[in-house]
């Protein structure tokens, strides 16, 4: 059974959910995948009271992790620019590194991958987009060899149950205020209401099936804030529905 030694930088709720996940699943990670994950390092400025690291060692600066002996370094801190330097200096210390940051890869991917490449190390992103569905591997691996024309879907569950709250005949600010108290929304709403959150995964994706560069030179945003409940009442007499979309489409013309 091969070993693989992991660091985890960032403990709050991914990261301290990531750690409970891979410790409960010790065993079945073993029987399918036959690797034997250790997490020694969390790389975390302050303690998380819900989750104790027990044998991990904590390390206060999240810069000291790269340079531990392990295989990968996980960044879940979170930002973009102090996420974007942890991980080249991941890269440049030989370290594979996972990441569920949409935001430093939009803004930062090519030079990223680029730096991955030239170390010959692995950046692994899967939960940037869509969480647990596998869209990204499924375009890199599985579609590898086929020319996608277009990519569409609702990658904001925010946006998504306040628009169908809104159809109901709830008004926006009231539902948005719901949203944040499930937890759907953060005290800070912008990216996902002003539609960031879904041009940061659909520019992802994309520069996966398209070949995009990250940041987008051209690039369409428009979140929610402008609809109101007439929308959905002249939608529905003309027999459509609103709903949030991140499209990305080939232009053969250019191709």
């Amino acid at each position: 059974m091969k070993e693989i030694k992991v660091a985890i930088c960032g403990w709050g709720n991914v990261a301290t959910g990531l750690y409970k996940a891979v410790n409960a699943n010790k065993k079945i990670i073993e029987r399918n995948t036959n690797l034997d994950i250790k997490i020694n390092f969390i790389g975390a400025r302050r303690d998380n009271p819900n989750c104790d690291p027990q044998g991990s060692l904590v390390l206060r600066d999240i810069f000291d992790v790269v340079s531990q002996d392990v295989d990968v370094v996980i960044e879940l801190i979170g930002g973009v620019e102090t996420a974007r330097e942890l991980i080249l200096s991941a890269i440049k210390n030989k370290k594979h590194v996972i990441t569920a940051n949409k935001a430093v890869i939009f803004n930062h991917g090519d030079e990223l991958f680029k730096a991955a490449r030239d170390n010959n190390v692995k950046i692994l992103f899967e939960a940037a987009v869509c969480a647990g569905t596998p869209i990204i591997k499924v375009l890199q691996e599985e579609l590898a060899g086929n020319n996608i024309s277009k990519i569409s879907g609702m990658l904001n569950g925010t946006t998504n149950f306040i628009l169908a709250e809104m159809e109901k005949g709830e008004d926006f600010e009231p539902t948005l205020k719901i949203a944040q108290e499930k937890g759907y929304a953060e005290p800070d709403p912008s990216f996902d209401i002003d539609g960031i959150d879904a041009a940061h995964k659909i520019g992802i994706l994309s520069h996966i099936a398209h070949g995009t560069p990250l940041p987008p030179k051209d690039f369409y945003i428009e979140g929610i804030t402008q609809i109101t409940g007439d929308d959905f009442q002249h939608a529905k007499e003309l027999g459509y529905v609103i709903k949030h979309l991140a499209v990305a489409k080939q232009d053969f013309n250019n191709c």
